[in-house]
């Protein structure tokens, strides 16, 4: 009886121990699992938190960044006003803030990374260890996952987390259903999406409805409404939020769909086929091993559902960094990179090991081939910026925000010192054309910008009638600043030409001061603008298109141009890029000069004669009008010459329909 009860008294005491053991290694695991997370999400605010705002400095790309942030601060009106492909978080992305260094874009930064590094957790398995946070942490803050990649992020992570990870229909009430609560929270960097770039929106909207879809087949109608209605109530409290107006919210949809749908075709540039081939092959073991080795619990449509929500954003990332393969071409490492380790705790081993393997081998092949970017320079200026440049510029903001002030007033003093910089007037509101920007804010000029407001990015027919249109209506600026700059050697007449005659009507010019700025003012009484017959010419791709002569009547030409795409080049641009087309221009002393062509602005009508190449030529047409007869000082264009790259992505055959003008004063 005594051996029983001691028996009993041991099994019972191995019992207890055995369940304390069991308690402290689930509470141990909970500890780990909770700190790993932290870690991951304070890496992600060092990554991309707008912790260390970035300060004024010239320069095309920091012109547009500055654009955006400016437009904020002065409560310039997104889509009504201002449009670009950025909204009014875009400042979130680029960092660069205005000169009142508004708290709430650190805040909504911290906000974003937290939830998206969340998401990323939760997508890629149910439990964070130390080596997913080590690997969480390496790829955030050492540059393996660029800006642009954590921009559209979320956007295919929510749908792979639904489909990988959230179970059928469970008894009991909705509201009561933690995961309820979990994708609510999910689902609010994904309304912050489109509102910081607005290219990422259609991927946004795919992820939505595949997820909401696959949550109603599983037969829990408020999870998929929650999944709907978060991203949409997110977006319009952050629209309003931030000062916009409902009323132009549509106009800025429209005009920022409009320019990103242009991108492909306005900013391709050549690249590497070696690069082409590296991420082709990556795209291929991705895709094929997701198929192959797809989550079992998924019917059939699941199983379609999470393949697409994989190739559509394989083929976004090789877009956004093909398309113009410079330092884009990160942005397709890293989405692949970052695509791979969120799907790999939803594969087998076997096909998980292949995905992350081949991602890692990917972006360093990517990376190392690319003559614009080096491997273990990214990772430098990366580690650089999140270690020590993002630490110090949050104890800035936190304690010294006189001393970051007195630091941004510096930037722009440079600016202000810089011998190209124009002299801003102080009478009236003012605009630049082309670009740099940042000469016009250093100089705290009354900047009223056209709807487009970087030249170059006024790329379809529709945006560069908004831009005419702006300088034709009672809301022109008072002043305009030119510099005839271009890029990727584009036909000037493709950035403005479309409002040159607009100018000439509204504006008096100057002659152009030493760094080769022209300063045009509004005038009390607008000349006229008198247009000939049209005339429609026909010619060949390749071969000269004569203009004819203009007549000493007229100071010009105006013109449309056809020259269509084949099937084959719809397929290439919808796929790759476009292929380049290129025009020369041959005047009167039988000089040519060649140009970067946009086959898609040939609907709108361009001043192809006189040649205008420079800020001076520019002057010379707006004042044709004060000369007293005779032709135009400026060099007339005798023929233009369409070229292609000989492929068959373009029709052989090129319409032009001109028209002379007369500017009268």
């Amino acid at each position: 009886m005594t051996a029983t009860v001691t028996s009993s008294l041991r099994l019972d005491d191995m019992s207890r121990r055995s369940r304390d053991a069991s308690t402290r290694r689930v509470f141990n695991h909970d500890i780990t699992s909770l700190t790993a997370t932290a870690t991951v999400c304070v890496a992600a605010i060092l990554a991309f938190g707008v912790l260390d705002p970035v300060l004024p400095v010239v320069g095309l790309d920091p012109s547009w960044r500055q654009g955006l942030a400016e437009a904020s601060r002065r409560g310039i009106g997104f889509g009504g006003e201002f449009a670009y492909t950025y909204g009014p978080l875009g400042p979130l992305h680029t960092r660069t803030v205005p000169r009142s260094l508004p708290l709430w874009i650190t805040a909504a930064s911290l906000l974003y990374c937290v939830l998206t590094a969340l998401l990323a957790l939760r997508t890629a398995g149910p439990r964070t260890g130390w080596s997913v946070a080590l690997v969480g942490v390496g790829a955030l803050t050492g540059g393996l996952v660029s800006e642009d990649t954590w921009f559209i992020a979320p956007a295919f992570l929510l749908p792979l987390l639904v489909l990988g990870r959230v179970e059928p229909y469970r008894e009991g009430p909705a509201w009561r259903d933690p995961e309820l609560w979990l994708l609510a929270v999910y689902s609010v960097p994904v309304g912050m999406l489109p509102l910081v770039k607005f290219s990422g929106a259609p991927l946004a909207g795919l992820g939505v409805a595949i997820a909401a879809g696959t949550l109603i087949a599983r037969r829990r109608p408020w999870h998929a409404l929650v999944t709907c209605g978060v991203p949409g109530l997110t977006f319009l409290l952050v629209w309003t939020g931030t000062g916009q107006s409902l009323a132009d919210l549509g106009d800025w949809i429209r005009v920022s769909g409009e320019i990103a749908s242009g991108y492909s075709a306005a900013m391709a540039t050549p690249g590497s086929r070696v690069q082409v081939a590296i991420a082709c092959a990556w795209m291929l073991v991705l895709t094929v091993a997701t198929w192959w080795s797809r989550p079992t619990h998924l019917s059939r449509p699941g199983a379609l559902a999470f393949q697409t929500v994989v190739v559509v954003t394989v083929f976004l990332a090789f877009k956004g960094g093909f398309v113009r393969p410079d330092g884009h071409v990160l942005i397709t490492a890293s989405t692949l990179l970052l695509l791979a380790l969120t799907l790999r705790g939803s594969l087998s081993k076997r096909a998980g090991a292949l995905v992350v393997v081949s991602a890692v081998a990917g972006w360093v092949a990517l990376v190392a081939t690319s003559p614009f970017l080096s491997t273990g320079q990214v990772v430098q200026d990366k580690l650089h910026a999140s270690w020590v440049d993002a630490p110090v510029g949050a104890w800035r903001q936190l304690t010294d925000r006189d001393g970051l002030r007195a630091a941004y007033s510096a930037a722009e003093a440079r600016i202000r010192e810089d011998p190209f910089a124009p002299d801003v007037p102080r009478d009236g509101t003012v605009d630049l054309y082309t670009y740099e920007l940042s000469y016009l804010f250093a100089q705290d000029g009354d900047w009223r910008p056209r709807p487009v407001m970087q030249s170059f990015a006024a790329y379809t027919p529709l945006l560069a009638d908004l831009n005419r249109a702006h300088l034709a209506g009672p809301d022109r600026p008072e002043h305009l600043l030119l510099n005839q700059a271009t890029i990727d050697n584009r036909w000037p007449a493709l950035e403005d030409g479309a409002s040159w005659l607009t100018m000439a009507t509204h504006y008096d010019a100057t002659p152009p001061d030493a760094a080769g700025w022209t300063r045009l003012d509004e005038r009390a009484r607008p000349r006229a603008v008198r247009y000939g017959p049209r005339r429609t010419i026909r010619g060949r791709v390749d071969r000269p298109v004569s203009l004819g002569r203009t007549g000493k009547r007229w100071d010009g030409l105006v013109a449309t141009v056809e020259l269509s795409p084949s099937l084959t080049g719809r397929l290439r641009t919808f796929l790759y890029r476009p292929s380049q087309v290129t025009v020369t221009l041959t005047v009167e002393d039988g000089s040519q000069t060649q140009y970067k062509y946009l086959p898609a602005m040939g609907p709108t009508e361009l001043v192809v004669s006189p040649q205008v190449a420079s800020a001076a030529d520019l002057a010379s047409l707006v004042g044709a009008g004060e000369t007293s007869g005779g032709p135009s000082p400026l060099a007339q264009v005798r023929s233009l010459t369409f070229g292609t790259d000989g492929g068959r992505s373009w029709s052989d055959d090129v319409t032009l329909v001109v028209r002379p003008f007369r500017i009268r004063g």
